[in-house]
């Protein structure tokens, strides 16, 4: 199996989260496995949210290779300086929404599976595809459930890392924090308390912290108000953290702000 002719093949698949896409991707990689592998599938509301190719005899401890099948949306296609489902390989680049994120990566451990099946079929290695990892990571469960009696010794996921291994990931918490205010005309501000500053001003001391239990924070998502000329009552962010550590509630300081 060609890594690249397989990537190329994947990454022509607008497999946008939240989409039949995604399952369209899931097919392709179910047939080019199915010869070689035994398959698990999980389905929801009549598409597939899942699949596993596995060794059909699990006696030792088992390696997976997993990864994410959706891309985010593309916006503006009229932007792009390539169509971004082209899939085209210019220089020896492959150019295309998902190329890097993941579908490279997995277009690279299928083929070596592939390959290390036709010479050892009875190796302790296999495969787990999700779907939806962008949006909240919904097919995650699904994609747990597959496996979740195998005696499972190491997942590989194949996130763009410049080909440098790293061990372990940043964990994922999104928050959404709402903040109020008093309602007041906007020719008397001074009369009322905007919820919109108060939210501004929420964020902006969270980002100074000198040592926060997160490495990463974003306000991804903000809203508020409801005329230009009323100050607003109420304001509402969802914020995107990452943390390295185990075990801590990234909503906590949160909690604790008297906004």
């Amino acid at each position: 199996m060609d890594p690249v002719e397989l990537a190329q093949r994947l990454v022509a698949v607008p497999s946008v989260s939240g989409t039949s896409g995604q399952s369209d991707v899931l097919e392709l990689l179910a047939e080019t496995l199915s010869r070689t592998f035994a398959l698990r599938r999980a389905e929801s509301a009549g598409r597939l949210v899942a699949l596993a190719a596995l060794p059909y005899t699990v006696d030792r401890p088992l390696l997976l290779f997993t990864g994410h099948v959706d891309v985010v949306p593309v916006s503006d296609e009229s932007r792009w300086a390539r169509p971004p489902f082209s899939a085209r390989l210019e220089e020896g680049r492959l150019w295309g929404r998902g190329a890097s994120d993941m579908k490279a990566g997995i277009a690279g451990f299928v083929s070596a599976l592939l390959s290390q099946a036709d010479s050892h079929p009875k190796g302790a290695a296999g495969a787990l595809f999700t779907t939806d990892e962008e949006t909240g990571c919904q097919g995650a469960l699904a994609a747990a459930a597959l496996v979740t009696e195998l005696p499972v010794a190491l997942f590989v996921v194949a996130e763009p890392t410049d080909a440098v291994p790293f061990r372990g990931h940043k964990g994922v918490t999104w928050v959404r924090v709402r903040t109020e205010g008093v309602a007041a005309h906007g020719s008397t501000p001074e009369l009322g308390v905007s919820a919109i500053r108060r939210l501004a001003d929420l964020t902006r001391r969270a980002e100074a912290l000198e040592s926060p239990e997160w490495d990463t924070m974003n306000v991804g998502l903000i809203s508020g108000g409801s005329a230009p000329n009323i100050v607003p009552v109420e304001a509402e962010a969802t914020i995107d953290m990452r943390s390295s550590r185990v075990g801590v509630d990234l909503a906590s300081w949160w909690r604790e702000q008297p906004e």
